[in-house]
Formats: C-alpha cells, sequence, structure tokens
C-alpha cells in the first residue's frame, strides 16, 4: 500500500516550499534586486534579525512588504481568511474544502516564489563539488559556474593522535604537518589542545587542591567550625562509585577521564552471584600454619564476591558503607582479610551465622568438595544440608531436640532433650503447685528422671547470643517476681512453670482440677491434681486418671490395676495371676478340668508349667483378648398335658438350658526367641540402646541365634528339677548313657552356669560361688551436708555440676564421677544373679559417714539414698535384704589415696570428701535349702539342674539294668526348649510405677500389650491344641484292683475318660463351668508363617468360634457347684461384689471386711428412728401427720411444704430464667440472645390442667414460660451462611481488602483464614449454650412438677404407689385446704405470666425477631445492611468486645506484614469492634433497667402481697381412701412418677420430667 500524501517523507518538499514561502526575505547589501514587495510596508515588530554566517555577506531585514505577496493562499486556512497588520486586508479562504490535494491547482502559486531562491543562495565558496543537491536546475547552473571552488581541495588531509595534538602546536599527521590541512582541520586541532590542557588542569585541581577542603574554607566560619569538628574531612574522599584497585588501572583510568573516552566494560572481573572467589595464596598459607599449630583458620582462603566489589569501591563510598555497617549489630568482617584490601576502617565483624573464616556459602558449597564443569570450574552446588548451616549457628552446640532429638523409645526419656527454664525458678522442677502457683511438695514421678531432665534445662546450654534461642532465654529470665509472673509471657513458655494467668483466669499446663482432701468431713483443695510438664511428666502407671482397682477390693477380680487386668502370666512375687505355684486368675481363659484325673507322668497337674496349672485342679489356658465377643442364649423346655374339656394345655416345667458363643483371634506376631533375646541374652547389656539395636538386627536377619545353642547357656532349670534326673542317673543300668544324652543337649560340663552331672551318691546337691564379691568396698559420694535424695544418680549430676566441685583435687573427680556406674553395675549384675539362681538370697551390708560438722542424721540419710536407689534399680526384688549402719571417722576401710579426716576444716579438702560416703562393706550370697531334697546342702563340685526329661515310668524302671529306654538326643532337647520358652517367663508384672512410656524396645518386649504384641509360633498352635482337648475325655478311667491299687488300661484313649469339662473364665462377667459343644477354627488366606524362627510354615490368624452350654452358678473365685433357680443370683461372676443374696464364692473379700469394720456402731452414733421413710411416688403428695399406714383406709395430710416447695420453685424460676438469658447474652451477644429466644419447645401449659372444682373457682389458666430453645439447626445455618459469605467475599473487610493492593494468593489465603477460623469456632460454640439451656430447663421443671402435683390435689385427689406398684387414691376431706391450694394458683398463675411479658417488652425475649436471612434489626440497630457482617458478629461477637487482641491475632494468623497487620487492625475495629461494643452496651443497658424495674425495691413484681400468709398456712386436711378409683385418676397419679414424659406433645410443659 502507498505511503498518504500526508505522510512526512511525501511531503518533505511541500514543507520546505512553506517554509521558504513564510521567511522573511533577505536584503543582501552589494546585491540590485530587491526583494521586498512595493506594496507591503517594512514594520520594526515583524522584523527578526538573522545571525551572520561566516563568510558571508551582512544581510539586513527587507521589512514587511512583502508579507501579503507571501501569505500563502492556503484554502484551508481559518475561517474568515487571514487578517494583515498593515491594512486589515482580507484573504478570503474557503473552509472545509474537501480532502487536501497537493495538485491543487492553488498549490502551484507556491511555485511562484522560487525564483526567490536565487537571491537566498549563499555564495559559499567552498561549495559541493557537485553543487546543492536540492536546488533548481537554474541555481544548479549559477553554482557549477563559481571558479574559485577548486582552492578549497589544495590541503592535505591527515589524521593525527590525540597526544600529538597534546603536545605540539602542529603535529605531524599521517599526509603531513598540521599547517598543512585544512582550515577547519587547524582550527579543531588547536581548539582540541586547548580543551585537552582544560581537561587536565582541572582533574588534577580535582584531585589535589580540590579535595583539600581546608584550602577551601576561606574566611567562611561555617566550613571552619565544621572542619573543626569533624563533621567535614580536612580532605575530601574519593566519591566516586567505582575505582580500579591497582596503580595501573588508576592511571588510565585519569586518563579516561581527561580524554573523555567511555569504555562499557566494568573494572570489576567475573560476576557477582557466579563468582566462585580467588584464591589467596598468602592466607592459605597462613591458615596452613595456624592448622599445623592445632588452631583453626584465622584467615578467609579466598575473597567473596563481597570482598571483590569493595576492592574496586572508592574511599568515600566505602567509609559510607562502613559508618552504615558499625549501625547493625550483625556485620560481616572485612578488616585485615587480605593484604591488598586491610578495609581498616571496617568495623569489627559479627556474624549472625558463620565467621570471617566461614562463610554460610563456604558450608554448604565448600570449594573443592563441590562439582566442576567441563570448562574445570567448580559450580556452586549444596552438597551439605541445611543442617550444617543450623549447627554452626548454634556454635556446634549438639542441641538434643527437633531431629536431633533422640526418640523416647530409643533412650531419650520422657522430658526431651531440651527444656525451658528460668535460672529464677528452675528449682522449682518436680513440684506440684497449687492455686497461684503456690508450690505444694515434690512430685513422685521426678527422681527416675531428675538426672535426664537436668541435663536437659536450656541454662546448661552456651546459647549463641542474639539468636533466637538466645532471645527467648532473655525473654524468660525477665519474668518478674509476685503474682505478675504468672501474667508474665516468659512465664508462659517456661516448661517447669505449670501455671499461667491470661489476665482473666488461671490456666494449667493440663486441667485445672483441684485435689481435694476429706478432713473429718471438710474437703480442702490441695493442688492442681491432673498439671504435666516436662519436669513431672504423664508416663507412668499411677498418673492415670483411674489407676486403682475395683473399689470393692475382691481379690479375685480381673481388676486389680485399671493397667493391670491379668491377661498374662507373670512371674515373681508380685504377681497377681499366679499364686502358690499356680494360675490365680487370667482374664479371658479356659481350663480343662480333664486334667484333674491324669495320672501318667509327665501328664499329671504337677507337671505342667505354673502358668498352666488351673484354679480348679486343670489345665488353664490364657488368650489374648483380640476381637472378642460373646453372647448368650437361654431356652426353655415345658411339657404340655391335654386334658379332656381343657382348651388349653396344662405345662409343666422340664429344665432351662443356657448356653453361649465365643469368639475371638489368635494371632501370630513375634517369635518365641524374642523373650529369650530380651529376657536372657541381652539382660546384662549395659546399654537399653544396644539391646534394641540387637534386636532390630535379629529382625532384620544380620543377627543369627542358634536356639539349640541358646538352650545349652540359658537353660530354665532348677535345682530339684535336676536332682530327679540325677537320681536317674544314679539309679539305672544306662546310667553313663543317659549322663551323656543330658549333658549334651545342657551343654553341662562345658561353658553353662552349673557345671555338670555326677554319679556320686549325693544328688541334688549345690555348690553356688559367689559371684558379687568383687563389688566389696565400693564406695558412694555426697556433697557437704546433703543426704543424697531417694536417687544416687541425681545426688552425682547435683553434685559434680556444682560449683563447689572444681575445689575437689582431680583424682578424686574422678572417684566422684564414675561412683553412679558402679552402682549401676552393681545392680545388673545383682539381676543377672537372680535370674540366673533363682535359689539364692543376698545381703548387702552398707556403712554410712559423715565429715566434719554435718547435720543430725546426715549419715542415716545416705544410707537411705543409696538402700532406695538399689532397691528401685532391681525391681524390690524381696530376695535382697539391706542392712544399714554408720561408721566413725577412723574406719578402716579406706579406697587407696582416699583416707577419712576431719584434721581440716575445709571440707572440699581429701579428708572430709572421703568421709562423706557409704560403703559396701559386706555382700552376702546365700543358696537357698532345697525343700525337695531331704539330702540337700552345699558341697564341692558344681552340678546343673534339669527336670521332666524322663517319664516315671523311666524312673521307676531306672534301677533295672536291662532296660534298654533311654531318652534320646530329640526328645530331650525339645523339653529344654519348651522349658526355656515357658511363657510364664515371658512378662514381668505390671507395676504403679513402671513407665508406660518406654524408653527401649528392650523394656516394652518385658510387659505384655495387646496393642503391641501377641502369640508366638508355639503360642498358637498351642493354643488351638488345646482347644481341641477342650472336646475330647481325659484318659480312660482306672480300674481298682484288688486291694485298691489303680491299674490303667492299655487303651488310654476311649469314651470312658474324664469327660472335658471346662471352666470359662471372660473378666469378673463370666465364670462357670461350661461344656462345648462346638469349636471352630478359620484361617485366613494367605496368611502363612514362613519365617525360619518359627515352627515351620502355619497360619499367622486364627479365628476362634466355641460354643457352649453353662453349668451351675458362677463366681468369682471359681465356679459355684449349685443349680441356679428363680431364687438364685449367681448366674453372673461379679454379682457377688454387690449383692449379699449371691452365694460368695470367697468366704469374704478384703471389701466386706473393711466395710463391716468401718460400719460397726460405734455407740455415739444416733439411731434413725423415723420409720416414715417417704419417697418419690411411695407417700402421698400431702405430707403425712405422724405414722404413715400403707393398709389404712384414712391418713392425716397438710399440704404446706407441696404449696411452699412450688412458691420457691416459683422464685427460682423468675430469677433464674432472667439470669440465664443474662448469661446467654454475655456469653454471646445480643444476635445470639435473639436467635436462642426465637423458637422454643415445652413453653406453654394450663393451671389446673384437670378442671378441679374449688371455691371460688381456680380456672384453667393458660400458661406460658420459655420452655427450651431449639437452637440448633439456627446454629448450623448460620454458621454455613457465614462461610458461604466468606466464599462470595462478602463481608465488609474482605470488599476492602479487594481494593487494597495485596496479592491475589495472599487474598486468597486470608479467606481461607477466616474460613478456618469459622470452623475452629464450630466445634465448641454452643458448648455454653447447651450448658445453660440445660440449668434452665432444670429451673423450669422443678416449678412445671409442682404444678402438675397441684393441679392432680386441686381435684381433691391424693395418692402413692405401692411396693408391687398399685396405686392407692385418697380424696381430700376439706373442701377449705382444696380451696386455698386454688388461691395459691391462681395468683401464681398471673405471675407467671407476666414475666414472659415483661421479657418480651423489654426485647429479653423476641419471639419474632430473628431471621435466618439476617433481616432483623438488633437492639443496637448495628449492622443495619450488610447481612454478612451480621453473620460474623453473631459468630465473633463476644470475641469483639470482650477478647478483641486476642481476637484481632487469630484473624491476623500469618499475616505480619505491615500493611496487612495495620489492614486488619482498622478494619476489624472500624467495621466489627466498635458495633459490638455497641451491642454490648445496648443489652447491659436492657437487663439493667428491667432488673431495676421488676426485680429490686420494695414493690417487687413477681412478690404477692400476701405471700408470707401463703407460706406459713399448713393446710391440714384428712384424707380417705377412694375404694372404686376411675382409670383416669389412676393412670394421672401413676404419670407423675414414672420418670418419664406423660406424652410426646412439645409444646405442652405438663407430664414432663424432662425437656
Amino acid at each position: 500500500m502507498a505511503d498518504s500524501l500526508l505522510s512526512f517523507s511525501a511531503s518533505e518538499q511541500f514543507r520546505k516550499k512553506i517554509i521558504v514561502s513564510n521567511l522573511e526575505p533577505y536584503f543582501v547589501k552589494g546585491s540590485s534586486t530587491q526583494t521586498v514587495p512595493k506594496n507591503l510596508t517594512y514594520t520594526k515588530e515583524t522584523t527578526w534579525i538573522d545571525v551572520p554566517l561566516i563568510n558571508q555577506p551582512d544581510m539586513v531585514d527587507t521589512g514587511v512588504s512583502e508579507k501579503k505577496r507571501l501569505y500563502t493562499v492556503n484554502q484551508y486556512g481559518p475561517e474568515g481568511g487571514y487578517k494583515t497588520s498593515a491594512n486589515n486586508e482580507v484573504i478570503v479562504n474557503n473552509s472545509n474544502e474537501g480532502e487536501f490535494n497537493f495538485t491543487s491547482p492553488q498549490t502551484k502559486k507556491f511555485d511562484e516564489s522560487q525564483f526567490l531562491q536565487k537571491n537566498l543562495i549563499t555564495k559559499n565558496l567552498f561549495g559541493p563539488q557537485d553543487g546543492w543537491g536540492d536546488a533548481s536546475s537554474e541555481l544548479e547552473l549559477i553554482i557549477r559556474q563559481l571558479t574559485t571552488r577548486a582552492e578549497y581541495y589544495t590541503y592535505k588531509a591527515s589524521s593525527y593522535s590525540p597526544i600529538n595534538i597534546l603536545l605540539s602546536k602542529d603535529p605531524i599527521g599521517t599526509l603531513g604537518t598540521l599547517s598543512q590541512d585544512s582550515a577547519l582541520a587547524q582550527i579543531g586541532a588547536t581548539n582540541l589542545r586547548k580543551l585537552f590542557e582544560a581537561s587536565i588542569a582541572f582533574e588534577t585541581l580535582q584531585q589535589t587542591v580540590g579535595r583539600a577542603n581546608f584550602l577551601q574554607t576561606g574566611s567562611d566560619p561555617y566550613r571552619i567550625l565544621n572542619l573543626i569538628t569533624g563533621r567535614q574531612p580536612i580532605i575530601e574522599p574519593d566519591w566516586h562509585i567505582t575505582v580500579p584497585d591497582s596503580f595501573v588501572g588508576k592511571g588510565l583510568d585519569f586518563i579516561s577521564r581527561v580524554t573523555g573516552v567511555y569504555s562499557p566494560y566494568s573494572y570489576i572481573p567475573g560476576d557477582y552471584f557466579n563468582n566462585v572467589g580467588k584464591k589467596s595464596v598468602l592466607n592459605q598459607t597462613v591458615n596452613a600454619v595456624s592448622r599445623l599449630f592445632g588452631f583453626p583458620a584465622v584467615l578467609p582462603s579466598k575473597k567473596s564476591s563481597s570482598d571483590v566489589f569493595l576492592a574496586y569501591t572508592s574511599g568515600g563510598t566505602r567509609k559510607v558503607l562502613f559508618n552504615n555497617l558499625s549501625l547493625n549489630y550483625y556485620t560481616p568482617d572485612y578488616k585485615a582479610n587480605f593484604l591488598s584490601n586491610l578495609n581498616l576502617t571496617a568495623p569489627k565483624g559479627n556474624y549472625y551465622i558463620g565467621s570471617r573464616t566461614s562463610e554460610p556459602l563456604d558450608i554448604l558449597s565448600p570449594s573443592g568438595q563441590i562439582p566442576v564443569n567441563q570448562f574445570g570450574v567448580e559450580v556452586e552446588t549444596n552438597v551439605y544440608g541445611p543442617s550444617n548451616l543450623g549447627k554452626l549457628y548454634e556454635n556446634n552446640v549438639d542441641f538434643k531436640f527437633g531431629l536431633n532429638q533422640t526418640p523416647t523409645i530409643e533412650g531419650g526419656g520422657v522430658q526431651g532433650g531440651f527444656t525451658w527454664v528460668s535460672p529464677k525458678y528452675k528449682g522449682n522442677a518436680g513440684f506440684k503447685v497449687g492455686v497461684g502457683g503456690d508450690l505444694k511438695g515434690q512430685d513422685t514421678g521426678y527422681q527416675p528422671i531428675a538426672a535426664n531432665y537436668t541435663r536437659s534445662e536450656s541454662t546448661e546450654y552456651p546459647l549463641k547470643q542474639g539468636g533466637i534461642l538466645d532471645d527467648t532465654q532473655r525473654l524468660i529470665n525477665s519474668q518478674p517476681a509476685g503474682s505478675k509472673r504468672l501474667q508474665h509471657v516468659g512465664n508462659a513458655i517456661d516448661q517447669v512453670s505449670k501455671v499461667f494467668n491470661d489476665g482473666y483466669k488461671e490456666i494449667t499446663k493440663g486441667s485445672r482440677v483441684i485435689r481435694y482432701t476429706d478432713n473429718n468431713g471438710v474437703f480442702k483443695g490441695e493442688e492442681y491434681g491432673r498439671v504435666f510438664a516436662k519436669d513431672i511428666p504423664y508416663y507412668d502407671n499411677q498418673k492415670l486418671v483411674r489407676s486403682d482397682g475395683n473399689i470393692r477390693k475382691n481379690p479375685y477380680s480381673i481388676l486389680d490395676k485399671t493397667y493391670n487386668l491379668n491377661m498374662y502370666p507373670t512371674s515373681g512375687p508380685d504377681s497377681t495371676t499366679l499364686e502358690g505355684g499356680q494360675v490365680k486368675k487370667y482374664m479371658l481363659s479356659l481350663e480343662n478340668l480333664a486334667w484333674r484325673t491324669s495320672r501318667r507322668p509327665g501328664f499329671r497337674y504337677t507337671d505342667l508349667a505354673e502358668s498352666e496349672r488351673g484354679p480348679n485342679g486343670g489345665r488353664v489356658m490364657w488368650f489374648p483378648p483380640y476381637d472378642l465377643t460373646f453372647a448368650e442364649n437361654n431356652s426353655v423346655q415345658w411339657e404340655g398335658n391335654s386334658f379332656l374339656g381343657r382348651p388349653e394345655e396344662i405345662y409343666t416345667y422340664k429344665n432351662t438350658s443356657r448356653g453361649g458363643t465365643l469368639s475371638f483371634k489368635v494371632i501370630v506376631d513375634h517369635p518365641s526367641v524374642m523373650n529369650l533375646l530380651v529376657n536372657r541374652v541381652l539382660s546384662n547389656t549395659a546399654s537399653s540402646q544396644i539391646a534394641d539395636q540387637v534386636i532390630d538386627s535379629f529382625f532384620a536377619g544380620l543377627t543369627k541365634f542358634d536356639i539349640y545353642e541358646l538352650s545349652k547357656r540359658y537353660n530354665n532349670f532348677s535345682t530339684t528339677e535336676l536332682s530327679k534326673i540325677q537320681q536317674i542317673v544314679n539309679g539305672s543300668g544306662n546310667r553313663e548313657k543317659i549322663k551323656d544324652v543330658v549333658n549334651q543337649s545342657l551343654n553341662i560340663g562345658g561353658d553353662a552356669a552349673g557345671g555338670s552331672l555326677s554319679s556320686n551318691s549325693n544328688v541334688g546337691q549345690q555348690v553356688y560361688t559367689p559371684q558379687l564379691s568383687g563389688y566389696k568396698s565400693t564406695q558412694f559420694y555426697f556433697d557437704y551436708n546433703d543426704g543424697g535424695g531417694g536417687n544416687y544418680s541425681n545426688n552425682v549430676v547435683t553434685y559434680t555440676t556444682s560449683g563447689n566441685f572444681s575445689k575437689i583435687a582431680p583424682t578424686q573427680q574422678t572417684l566422684i564421677s564414675s561412683s553412679e556406674n558402679a552402682l549401676t553395675a552393681f545392680t545388673e549384675n545383682i539381676k543377672t544373679v537372680l535370674s540366673s539362681n533363682a535359689n539364692v538370697k543376698i545381703e548387702i551390708r552398707l556403712r554410712s559417714n559423715v565429715s566434719y560438722n554435718e547435720g543430725n542424721r546426715i549419715d542415716s540419710e545416705r544410707n537411705t539414698c543409696i538402700e532406695d536407689t538399689i532397691k528401685s534399680l532391681i525391681n524390690n526384688d524381696k530376695r535382697v535384704k539391706i542392712s544399714k549402719s554408720n561408721g566413725s571417722v577412723d574406719e578402716t576401710i579406706q579406697p587407696i589415696n582416699y583416707k577419712c579426716s576431719t584434721e581440716t576444716t575445709d571440707q572440699y579438702g581429701a579428708g572430709p570428701v572421703g568421709c562423706r560416703r557409704v560403703i559396701i562393706e559386706d555382700i552376702i550370697e546365700t543358696p537357698l535349702p532345697n525343700i525337695n531334697n531331704p539330702n540337700g546342702g552345699v558341697e564341692t563340685g558344681p552340678i546343673s539342674v534339669i527336670d521332666r526329661l524322663l517319664s516315671e515310668t523311666q524312673r521307676q524302671n531306672g534301677n533295672n539294668n536291662n532296660n534298654p529306654s533311654v531318652p534320646t538326643q530329640e526328645s530331650i532337647n525339645k523339653q529344654v526348649i519348651r522349658k526355656l520358652l515357658s511363657e510364664a517367663d515371658y512378662f514381668k508384672f505390671m507395676k504403679e510405677s513402671n513407665p508406660f512410656v518406654y524408653d527401649s524396645l528392650k523394656e516394652k518386649l518385658k510387659y505384655f500389650h495387646p496393642a503391641f504384641h501377641s502369640m508366638t509360633p508355639e503360642g498358637l498352635n498351642e493354643r488351638l491344641t488345646f482347644l481341641l482337648q477342650c472336646t475330647r475325655p481325659g484318659d480312660t478311667v482306672p480300674t481298682k484292683q484288688a486291694g485298691g491299687t489303680l491299674k490303667d488300661t492299655d487303651a488310654r484313649n476311649t469314651a470312658f475318660g474324664a469327660p472335658p469339662i471346662c471352666v470359662l473364665r471372660i473378666g469378673d462377667f463370666y465364670h462357670s463351668k461350661v461344656v462345648i459343644d462346638s469349636c471352630n477354627f478359620s484361617y485366613e488366606d494367605g496368611k502363612f508363617d514362613l519365617n525360619p524362627e518359627g515352627i515351620g510354615v502355619q497360619p499367622m490368624i486364627v479365628s476362634v468360634s466355641i460354643g457352649f452350654k453353662f453349668i451351675g452358678g458362677q463366681g468369682l473365685k471359681g465356679p459355684i457347684d449349685e443349680l441356679q433357680n428363680a431364687l438364685s443370683f449367681n448366674f453372673f461372676a461379679n454379682t457377688e461384689m454387690y449383692d449379699d443374696r449371691a452365694t460368695d464364692s470367697s468366704q469374704i473379700s478384703a471389701f466386706n471386711k473393711e466395710f463391716i469394720e468401718k460400719t460397726e456402731p460405734t455407740g455415739d452414733t444416733p439411731k434413725n428412728t423415723n420409720t416414715n421413710l417417704q419417697n418419690e411416688g411411695g407417700t402421698t403428695i400431702g405430707s403425712v401427720e405422724g405414722k404413715f399406714q400403707n393398709s389404712g383406709t384414712s391418713v392425716n395430710v397438710a399440704y404446706k411444704e407441696i404449696v411452699n416447695d412450688f412458691i420457691k420453685s416459683f422464685d427460682n424460676f423468675t430469677s433464674g430464667e432472667f439470669n440465664k438469658l443474662k448469661q446467654i447474652s454475655e456469653q454471646y451477644n445480643s444476635g445470639i440472645l435473639m436467635l436462642y429466644t426465637k423458637d422454643r419447645d415445652y413453653k406453654s401449659g394450663k393451671m389446673n390442667e384437670f378442671g378441679g372444682t374449688t371455691t371460688p373457682p381456680t380456672p384453667t389458666t393458660d400458661l406460658t414460660i420459655f420452655g427450651k430453645s431449639t437452637f440448633e439447626s439456627k446454629i448450623d445455618t448460620l454458621f454455613s451462611g457465614l462461610l458461604n459469605d466468606i466464599n462470595n467475599n462478602s463481608l465488609t473487610i474482605q470488599q476492602e481488602m479487594l481494593k487494597q493492593n495485596f496479592k491475589s494468593i495472599d487474598q486468597t489465603n486470608f479467606n481461607n483464614q477466616l474460613k478456618k477460623l469459622v470452623n475452629d469456632y464450630k466445634v465448641a460454640f454452643t458448648d455454653k449454650m447447651v450448658n445453660t439451656s440445660n440449668e434452665l430447663s432444670k429451673i423450669q421443671l422443678e416449678m412445671t412438677r409442682n404444678i402438675d402435683k397441684l393441679n392432680y390435689v386441686v381435684q381433691t385427689l391424693d395418692g402413692y404407689i405401692d411396693t408391687k406398684g398399685v396405686a392407692k387414691i385418697y380424696t381430700i376431706d376439706s373442701a377449705t385446704t382444696v380451696n386455698e391450694i386454688g388461691i395459691v394458683m391462681n395468683t401464681y398463675s398471673q405471675k407467671i405470666n407476666l414475666l414472659e411479658t415483661n421479657l418480651e417488652t423489654y426485647n429479653i425475649i423476641n419471639p419474632t425477631g430473628y431471621t435466618d436471612n439476617q433481616t432483623y434489626v438488633l437492639p443496637g440497630k448495628s449492622f443495619p445492611t450488610n447481612t454478612a457482617d451480621k453473620r460474623f458478629f453473631l459468630v465473633f461477637g463476644w470475641q469483639l468486645a470482650n477478647n478483641y487482641k486476642a481476637f484481632e491475632t487469630q484473624v491476623t494468623g500469618s499475616f505480619t506484614t505491615k500493611d496487612w497487620t495495620k489492614f486488619i487492625s482498622e478494619s476489624l475495629t472500624k467495621n466489627y469492634k466498635v458495633p459490638a461494643d455497641n451491642e454490648k452496651k445496648k443489652m447491659s443497658q436492657i437487663f439493667s433497667d428491667y432488673d431495676k424495674a421488676f426485680n429490686k425495691g420494695s414493690d417487687k413484681a413477681y412478690v404477692p402481697g400476701d405471700v408470707t400468709t401463703l407460706i406459713k398456712n399448713k393446710r391440714k386436711t384428712g384424707l380417705t381412701l377412694k375404694t372404686s378409683p376411675t382409670p383416669t385418676e389412676i393412670s394421672t397419679l401413676k404419670d407423675l412418677y414414672t420418670g418419664q414424659n406423660r406424652n410426646e406433645e412439645k409444646n405442652t410443659f405438663n407430664g414432663k420430667v424432662i425437656f
């Protein structure tokens, strides 16, 4: 497309013509041509003077005579044409004559001025050789005729260097000298030299005299003062930003400024962000020497990007930079890092992270340890994690928290590795607290964790000053003394502090429940009972809410303790499942009584493991209660007998069958060898963590154990058991062969603990070698005047961390520090001895001493400290006895170089320190006598122990030399392993002091946890076998021989054995004999055990289902052998706990004994002689006068009490309704009160509901009470509406947010934060409302209940329900009494309705106001238009008016920037807080006005004037029994006492006992 005629290029010639046409004509002197038209007058006003051109003749203005002629006849001129200044002649033009056309005839008039161009030609002698390209042909010809033009081209055009021009007036160029060049070149070179000289002079002046401020002051006093005061430097610094860093560079820079040459390249090498730094060989050498002498690096090894920039920064700029840096707390260190850039004026460095020799970047990307690209250049890459920076920031302190914290199960302790404490109040650790934070005595759970806790205190760590941890510690340290401390934020952070006050109420770190003690009927609050902190954590069983057992204290109840439900067998003196060598109780168990008749050796009751010897003589098996379900069914058999003429049969009772079903799961989840590893192999491992690692390694398949080798090392047999096999060995003809087999199985004679079997005649004897004698003379040390407390480990920590410890000699310090480990090792060895030698007792004799001038009984306290610590570490094993005595200063038993002496008064000298100790004076290990071996004793020669390796047959025939029966290696191995893996030895007894948070897997495995582990493969198989045994009989009953001896038949497995009667126990509910009629197993698909530690491939999960029939009765101790009939009470085992009519299976329980002792009359207890014990429904409405005879036909009563109860309940109602509604308003806001009072149930009722006849008549009055609010659905609608409002940006705060310059993502996050806040508040929003509503309902029901009774009475009726449930109806004899009651009812009917009217008048109750769409008007008229804001107020109104700052913080949330916090604060305050305050003020005024009008003053609106008379009137009368009451009279009376609502009508309150 062609250019428009009006484009810039197309209109060029046209524009030139216009310019020429409009320019004032020139008059050139010497010219014969006059260019000014004669008809134009020259005027000065329009004259302009052109500057004369070089080598041009002078030109003068020719005036304005030519103006008129030169006017452009412009067809597009102004409307009305142009006016001239000479004669105002108008040149007419027409406007808007269509599109402009360059070829228009009018435009040709411009050509008329072309002739003037000839006169305008400047006669330049040196014009272009080819003439002017834009001149007309005629002008061109004239130009070409100029003959003098050639003179211009006679010079020699050369090139000159700037230095030549600067140094010479006639420099030599490329073709000649400057004087041979053109005049223009000569003029230019001369001027250039002058400019060079001026620039040099100026730059020299600037860098010398120009920077000397003292030379510039002159007589100016202000400049002189600035120099004197230092506000202005004597020598002005170089203020350039970037300067070269070398002398050569500075010279080049000087030349560039002189020459004005600009280079587009920077002096600074490289790229700031990619600069890997130039290494300094000198610095690296210095650092190498430093490391050689064991010191860290002292200088940075390479220049950082900042170092490079500083090297190229001018002195003035650096000075400003360093001055600014000196104002910061944290600054980099630029001083004297490199010889070439000393930066001596730089401030001293203080790094937030790192140091001058360890920059953060170098920590994550150290040179020499980062990748190199293809060009051999190191690429900065983070090759180390941020933890390295974290450690650097933390001064390389090994903090034990966060990711670096050791988990509790791995020995990290329940208190963690770091605890915030204040140095002022750290001594409060371990103490309970009461109201106000008062200390109330040390918590018993503190001592076991005290040592680890003390090490975790924040004051024990060297925190980096100025870091966030240090700032936090300083905040904690700033806690003041006194009550204000509780409100201090440092107290809230302090993890030893347990009470905090938010300014309104006291808050605890736990619940605010106070422990009360009963002191002779007066309850006294002690301390906060459920407070837990790091120093008193919730970690052991005694901290459980309910740690005690059943309060009825029946010893056969499963519930010994809430943490001990007797699910599994435990051995030891504290066991509650095993007692007297047999089982006492299991939670879920089945006992097969068929074992009671077994006489087969190895299968008798006495041959069973202790954990399988049932309490009823059978074999018992325990089951973990996994997926336990049970049910029972009872069926009654009747026999029908038909008789002629009788349409129905006569039924004769035959029997009742009671059956049940039981189902549970048996699950395999760990190998049996695991219990062996924990209890034997790893029992002596010093570190539980190492033991855990061994267990982990075992499960990972990295550590393997051979169970046969383990059985040889850790056989589980007593001296009694092996003495029996010794007898077999000695008496057998194959004695040596048997001995060899046994020895091989048990590694006897090898490295086992006991030695080998002997063939001598003194069998069953055991030689015991003392194993603890090496710990004699072990000593434990104490600080001056310190008894050590209850835990020696804590004592050592306190002693060694005290300031006085440094005064003790180093050798003595070592003895003291190592004594804790010595005590631990001693107790571990005690446990080893006790676990491997069950028949050993140990006596430890302690002796304590004191040093000079210590307090009384300090020595006894120290003995007790060691005693308690030892007992605690060995779990109070009863086989260990500890005796104590106190020594003197001259005792002979002393450690090496540690004589006890009091010759010096320096309590930390060698002598006194040596005196303050407890010494193990002696250790006596005594083997207990073997009660099963009358020849038992101690003799030389070791002997091991084993039991049940040979059958009774083998024992009986042992003296027969021809008997070939010898136990095989395999049979012995199996029995050894079965004995070794006995379940009775699996688990420890759970004590109150045991933690339920374990510090190692090893410890956790010691206790059975249904949520943690279940059965072994052997355990599953054994239980399934046992269940099947419970469906089959025992051995065939033997025949009785002559002489009374019994003979077993050859066939032991006939049906003629003892029937499989079983005893089933499920908790305390079922404990009965049963016969099993079905036993079914189902196995889950694919759940097979393929672990090599198992017993081959078998299912791992089995679902068991058993059907059975109950036999006889049930008791806690055991089954009751009594048939149960209609008068029996032993259908369930635990009935005997509370019902004396049930047969007690255990004579008298501890609870019964205690109860009898406490309730036995003491002689001073007044006896209750009142035989008229009335109860609800069991007597008449009127109070009986005298003795009430149930069989009587008349009775005297008085109605004063029921009337007064009604008046009292009314008074409570009038004040209670007002107070509860006020409470709703104060707990929420005015809008929620409107919502709450909108819709209610049970608000209508009647006084004199049944139309009683009185004189004057008592009308049936419709009553209105508040009833019960149905607020729940409205609250849900309110919250869902507010969430929709937020989604739609309907809140004012959201609309204002959209007008701010906030990021879109931030706006979205803010909306999400608001929604989260709404959802969080919804969870507990109605809690207070529900409580208040229930309290209000209770107040009203108390009154309506009395109304219902009076409604019955005014029918002249009264009555009661006898013990058989029969209603006895009476008529009231005195009409006057009934009339008086009617007057009371009529009077108070008006008062009840008046109350509701007044509450509505004052808008406290507003039954029509609230709407879900929020179109109603609030009492304070707030939020008139924006319904979303009104919903926001209803939800958050209380926070806005009562807890604004905290609420603002919640709304602000993570938006902590200044613009956000300012916006949120201003918008919340203006749009919500101010209106909320207004509503609160308005409601306060409303309730105050109502209270003044009706509740205060002498004339109270709801108190009748004759109330005193009404209260005092007794209203006595007689009652006469109605012989034929109507069904309505009977049902109405019964309805009063059923305890249920009479009907489901929710609009009325009559007949309701609950709203």
